[in-house]
């Protein structure tokens, strides 16, 4: 069993510094430029080695996209995991994606390649986006916010308008990423919030049936 669980170990070590390695090539060459050779020497191994860990580019490109995803994740969850106001959450969730989105190489593994390369395992991509999205919505549906919004696509607009910062952010502007995400948070609020004095989050809206008679 130690055998084993040795073997599976240094496996698991081999994968990660794969995918350490790609992540920059991928960002900085885009995904067309960078060979299954060119990340196979950065991490000292041979092509053969690392087929051995992933079948594909499009398979090893998936794991660097959910690993860098993942950074993002954790960067949010950090950040509001000691924020008790709903609204006041939701600004340092969107504070430190925005942040973490700007880090080098973060937006063209997330955002570039999504509309470009990679397009074979588009799929498995969008999976993870939306995964990160479910866990995002947390934030979104713990905020106070009239009746008549409607949250889903108020996540949207949101997240739309962080990833959005990947193609216009300029880092020696007046603000930081953390900054325009709390302001694109508080500009949203404006338009959105339950009226002053409301604490609780209203109840989902209930959707309307549809009529399955046929015509």
């Amino acid at each position: 069993m130690d055998h084993f669980a040795k073997a599976e170990g240094k496996a698991a070590a081999s994968r990660a510094r794969i995918v350490a390695m790609a992540a920059p090539l991928f960002a900085e060459r885009g995904y067309g430029a960078t060979s299954i050779r060119d990340i196979a020497q950065a991490a000292g191994m041979t092509t053969a080695s690392l087929y051995y860990h992933f079948s594909s580019k499009d398979e090893l490109f998936a794991a660097v996209h959910a690993r860098t995803l993942q950074n993002v994740a954790d960067a949010v969850a950090r950040a509001a995991a000691n924020v008790e106001e709903p609204w006041e959450r939701l600004e340092a969730a969107a504070a430190a994606h925005c942040s973490a989105l700007t880090e080098k190489g973060t937006a063209a593994v997330l955002v570039d390649m999504m509309y470009g390369g990679a397009q074979d395992v588009r799929a498995e991509l969008v999976r993870q986006r939306d995964e990160y999205e479910r866990f995002f919505r947390s934030f979104v549906d713990a905020a106070p916010m009239r009746d008549d919004v409607d949250r889903r696509l108020v996540r949207l607009q949101m997240l739309g308008s962080f990833n959005m910062m990947a193609f216009w952010f300029n880092p020696k502007g007046p603000m930081t990423a953390g900054e325009i995400g709390r302001s694109l948070i508080r500009n949203m609020r404006a338009g959105v919030a339950a009226p002053q004095g409301s604490t609780k989050a209203p109840a989902r809206r209930p959707q309307p049936k549809r009529d399955r008679r046929k015509t």
